[in-house]
């Protein structure tokens, strides 16, 4: 007579691939998790470091520049050329970037992740960097060409190149030429007037390109 069935050993087996599997899968699930919190993380990130950037970088343009500044942890005091007074602070989650002399919250954002920040120079805005447990950006003043960063804002890369030292029309004349054909202008530093060439003095004013 024929039985259907497992013996013990065919049994003992069985649960122990089974196991296996089981392991497996579990690994699997907890690196794909893993895997998407990371991606979330990141893309939060992205768009905090765009909003905050964005923000304090058009302030510091039409506060002509940077004099001074100092940070801590959870604060930055910022003095602007034109006498203007700001503060970076952090509280939790919270971001606050604020106009001091008039108590006037320029931004406040509740980012997806807790910061704290750090700073590389307590003389120039060198660069300022957000800080959490696995990432970490900064809004920071990159030396290059003129040329390039024009191209940068041409092709969308960058909003705003502000340039408030010498060059000479040799130097933008072909980064302006690209800058225009992308609907983008070199201004002086009005913001109206546009840059000229074949001028006496081949010296640049200063400009800005958007």
């Amino acid at each position: 007579m024929k039985k259907n069935g497992f013996t013990l050993v065919e049994l003992t087996i069985s649960i122990a691939l089974l196991s296996v599997v089981m392991i497996f899968l579990l690994n699997f699930l907890t690196l794909v998790k893993k895997e998407d919190v990371g991606i979330e993380e990141t893309t939060n990130m992205e768009i905090d470091k765009s909003v905050i950037s964005k923000t304090i970088n058009s302030d510091i343009l039409k506060e002509n520049y940077i004099n001074t500044f100092s940070c801590t942890e959870v604060l930055c005091d910022i003095t602007l050329k034109s006498g203007a007074k700001r503060s970076i602070t952090i509280d939790g989650n919270v971001v606050k970037y604020t106009d001091t002399i008039n108590n006037k919250v320029l931004l406040s954002r509740k980012t997806s992740l807790p910061y704290t920040l750090k700073s590389t120079s307590l003389t120039t805005i060198d660069k300022i960097t957000f800080v959490t447990k696995n990432f970490e950006y900064n809004i920071e003043i990159i030396s290059s060409g003129s040329s390039i960063k024009i191209c940068l804002v041409a092709e969308g890369t960058a909003d705003i190149y502000p340039r408030f030292a010498p060059t000479m029309e040799w130097d933008t004349a072909a980064g302006h030429a690209i800058a225009k054909a992308a609907g983008k202008e070199l201004y002086h530093q009005d913001g109206c007037t546009p840059l000229a060439y074949n001028k006496e003095d081949l010296l640049n004013p200063w400009f800005i390109v958007k």
